[in-house]
């Protein structure tokens, strides 16, 4: 599901270091599309796509990324299920995946007034 990319840095006694860096396949980033695509807003829905998305975790600023690029492009009665979506993999994430709460951060304020600008009718 990733492909490691290197990095090759050279230590100070002239020797190579070699740091691998998980980067997301199209395949992948596919699949998340689709799933956040198909998200309805039903605990069942939101809580099965965060514990495939939590799975993942060292692709964590990748599936963050997707989240708010989906989000955007999701239609006006969609956009709750996402911010709950964000909440349950903050909430489950806190202790086995924190870096979650931290790459949503900068994210959540643009998207809750996004949401807060919609008519009531348009996120019930």
């Amino acid at each position: 599901l990733t492909v490691l990319t290197s990095l090759v840095v050279w230590c100070e006694n002239h020797i190579p270091f070699i740091f691998f860096h998980p980067v997301m396949s199209r395949n992948y980033e596919a699949a998340i599309c689709k799933k956040l695509r198909n998200l309805q807003n039903t605990q069942g829905s939101i809580q099965k796509t965060s514990r495939a998305l939590l799975k993942n975790k060292h692709l964590a600023k990748d599936i963050v990324k997707l989240w708010f690029k989906e989000f955007r492009a999701a239609p006006d009665g969609q956009k709750l299920a996402f911010l709950h979506l964000a909440n349950d993999i903050i909430q489950n994430g806190l202790s086995s995946a924190p870096q979650f709460a931290k790459l949503f951060e900068p994210v959540l304020s643009p998207a809750f007034r996004e949401t807060a600008r919609l008519p009531s009718n348009g996120i019930r």
